[in-house]
């Protein structure tokens, strides 16, 4: 079954749905909060607890595995075209496929740089943090003398 660029059209149109039915969801939860007359002024006054997320730890690791696994899915799914322009070589396709790859390499690179100039790969020092951070809360530290004890 021969591969090509038509395959990132399934990818493109997945990627347009993940933003567009959030967004959808969004419009929908707002247009019926103003149908049903909860104005923002009355959730402000009242202050709102989320007693069932507070001091909740949240296992890292599973973020660590799910980043993983995103980023696996992210490179096969950008080495399907790039197998199907590569398998053409035999038929004199192979510097257009060589470039192809090397674009598709480049922008992924770029992305990945992006995200760590923006703070989203901060996971790890994150995790490391709160680890110290940890560690700190159960070491018993000495009390000091009072002026009793001295005494």
């Amino acid at each position: 079954m021969p591969s090509g660029w038509d395959v990132y059209y399934v990818v493109f149109l997945s990627a347009f749905l993940a933003l567009a039915i959030p967004c959808a969801l969004w419009i929908g939860s707002a247009f019926f909060k103003q149908r049903s007359g909860v104005l923002a002024s009355e959730s402000e006054s009242s202050p709102r607890t989320d007693d069932g997320f507070v001091n909740k730890k949240v296992n890292a690791r599973f973020f660590l595995a799910a980043n993983a696994s995103l980023t696996l899915i992210a490179l096969a799914l950008a080495l399907i075209p790039c197998v199907g322009t590569l398998a053409d070589a035999d038929r004199g396709g192979f510097a257009g496929g060589f470039i192809s790859v090397l674009v598709i390499s480049g922008l992924a690179a770029l992305g990945l740089l992006y995200a760590a100039r923006k703070g989203d790969l901060s996971w790890l020092r994150t995790y490391q943090q709160d680890l110290e951070r940890e560690a700190r809360s159960l070491r018993v530290e000495p009390e000091a003398e009072t002026l009793e004890d001295s005494k």
